[in-house]
């Protein structure tokens, strides 16, 4: 999970 999260700012629907 702490690489998804280092992936995206911290929650994945915040991804542009």
């Amino acid at each position: 999970m702490l690489a998804f999260t280092q992936r995206r700012a911290w929650s994945p629907v915040q991804d542009p």
